[in-house]
């Protein structure tokens, strides 16, 4: 009699995916569309593909690793999403990400990047509980997620921005650090977090619109809270727009180099370029370029700030360190969740 021949790898590679991800037991996964088109369920329980063993059936060996895989990715999405999790609950959560791994299966050897699509995946789920503060608390946990895996980066010092010669401080364009996200939010969602993360058990806020800034400073997070002017100029900055076209968003505001102190002692700028630019007149002239004047930059830190104990509460620039202890990034994966009390740290507002 002649043998049957063997399944091809490749197939069976397929089909065992298919079984392993399935979201119900792997005798239910066995008989599912997919599943069938390689193998019908009676070749499955001949042993054809997974052959039995004298303790446990084909399904039964299957069984074993149904589910893991799917199991995995959830616990990505909660140790990047811990904040939504508890917002949703246990289970709601488990099905949404469960949805979510359908829709975006992993495509990248680092699991860092999965999570990525979740903030957009929440906006389209439109009967989920509170989805229009979920997406914006989601989108607030990928950029602290973001600004923790991204690259290395050197802040630019002081000394250099003072030797910039004031005539060209119009034209300079400020490079801000990779780590930098800039959130306009409907919610207050930097204060339902924080009150997460202080065990506070918060319910859903009421609508408050803010602006947030996040960055990462000596491997810790940072989530600052602006004002709308504030949160204007650096919008314009990290849209590449020249010093004194940012500055025009301020819109004459006193505290604009305050701000620009404030940033630059936070390591928000890594670099400064500056473009000749002729005048109006003499570009259409040919003619030779000439100084252009404009307002004086706003002033460079001298003095690094001393650190200083700031009672939570504060409500200047909102600053609350993400975790309050430096991490390391995992071998593979994302940052892990931070339920810490929030560490003392320099400078006014920061809680």
């Amino acid at each position: 009699m002649k043998r049957a021949a063997a399944p091809r790898l490749r197939a069976l590679q397929e089909w065992l995916s298919l079984v392993i991800q399935h979201e119900a037991t792997a005798e239910v996964a066995v008989r599912s569309a997919p599943a069938r088109a390689y193998f019908l369920p009676r070749a499955v329980r001949a042993g054809r593909p997974i052959k039995p063993n004298d303790r446990m059936s084909a399904t039964d060996r299957l069984q074993v690793y149904n589910g893991g895989y799917l199991t995995r990715l959830i616990e990505v999405l909660a140790s990047d999403y811990p904040a939504l999790q508890y917002l949703l609950g246990d289970h709601g959560f488990h099905r949404l990400a469960a949805r979510y791994t359908v829709a975006h299966p992993s495509r990248h050897a680092n699991l860092i990047f999965f999570g990525r699509h979740l903030p957009a995946f929440v906006q389209r789920q439109r009967s989920l509980p509170q989805s229009a503060f979920a997406t914006e608390l989601a989108t607030l946990e990928w950029a602290l997620a973001e600004a923790f895996h991204a690259r290395e980066f050197t802040p630019l010092q002081a000394a250099r921005l003072q030797r910039i010669p004031p005539a060209q401080w119009a034209v300079a364009r400020l490079q801000l650090n990779p780590s930098v996200r800039l959130q306009t939010c409907r919610f207050p969602v930097n204060g339902y977090y924080q009150a997460w993360l202080d065990d506070r058990a918060p319910a859903p806020p009421a609508a408050a619109a803010t602006h947030l800034l996040v960055y990462r400073k000596d491997d810790r997070m940072w989530r600052a809270r602006l004002d709308r002017a504030a949160f204007a100029v650096l919008q314009a900055l990290a849209a590449g727009r020249p010093l004194g076209k940012a500055l025009e968003a301020a819109g004459g505001n006193a505290a604009v180099g305050g701000w620009f102190q404030e940033w630059a002692a936070d390591g928000l700028f890594v670099d400064v370029e500056l473009r000749a630019q002729r005048p109006a007149a003499a570009r259409r002239r040919g003619g030779a370029e000439t100084p252009v004047t404009r307002p004086a930059p706003p002033p460079a830190p001298r003095h690094p700030r001393v650190a200083a104990v700031v009672r939570p509460g504060r409500s200047a620039t909102d600053r609350t360190p993400d975790p309050a202890a430096a991490r390391t990034a995992p071998a593979c994966g994302s940052p892990p969740s931070v339920r810490a009390p929030t560490a003392a740290a320099g400078g006014t507002g920061r809680t």
